[in-house]
């Protein structure tokens, strides 16, 4: 992960909190009110990031890698003729003592290169990571679908993906037309739509279920 994509993090941080709840409170403060949860995740790192982070870092990661990152990401759907991608919304149970730890092991894959790293600091981060944090640079829509419980009674989920921009796009152009970006995904919700009608009818433990609300924990 390329940490000064994070440069600007905390001034959007001042911004939503000015913009939206009014709060008359400094970075400092949020910073300090922040507390990590185990070993494996400490927001407050994140907030120290622009600190260190380099904006002309950042705008490389804008106007080069992020090119390079639609185009790794479409080759999948192109060489691989796929109309979506499918995978599990979590990697694996948040309670984990090894994601507590940052002990768990598993592997990277580079979209570029296409070779794959082991690593051995799988936290409450990298979870959700891969397919939630990791294309944040990478316009693409993507869509979490509830698919019932698991053994233990706990929800489960998918989240479908789809290529970057329209059909054939070959730059980042279309990011940048507001009126295309309010329809661009219709189809891929409708094409969601019909995939997960498919899956309940052959398998109907997937269907969503209503969640079932407690008054104490």
């Amino acid at each position: 992960m390329n940490f000064h994509a994070f440069h600007t993090y905390m001034g959007q941080v001042s911004q939503w909190m000015h913009d939206y709840l009014g709060a008359d409170i400094s970075i400092e403060d949020v910073i300090k009110d922040t507390h990590p949860a185990g070993a494996g995740h400490d927001p407050a790192g994140f907030m120290g990031i622009s600190s260190a982070s380099s904006e002309a870092a950042l705008q490389f990661i804008m106007q080069e890698l992020r090119a390079r990152g639609v185009a790794a990401w479409n080759r999948l759907f192109d060489d691989n003729d796929l109309d979506a991608i499918m995978v599990p919304a979590y990697l694996h149970t948040a309670t984990m003592q090894c994601q507590a730890a940052s002990t768990c092991e598993h592997q990277v894959l580079n979209l570029e290169t296409g070779e794959k790293e082991s690593k051995a600091e799988f936290t409450s981060l990298q979870n959700l990571f891969m397919h939630t944090l990791a294309h944040k640079h990478v316009p693409f829509a993507k869509v979490m679908v509830p698919t019932g419980l698991d053994d233990q009674g706990r929800p489960t989920g998918l989240q479908f993906m789809k290529r970057a921009g329209p059909e054939g796009a070959k730059d980042l152009s279309f990011s940048y037309d507001s009126a295309l970006l309010k329809t661009i995904d219709v189809k891929f919700l409708v094409d969601v739509q019909t995939l997960v009608d498919a899956m309940t009818e052959q398998d109907p433990s997937l269907r969503r279920v209503e969640p079932k609300f407690t008054s104490s924990i």
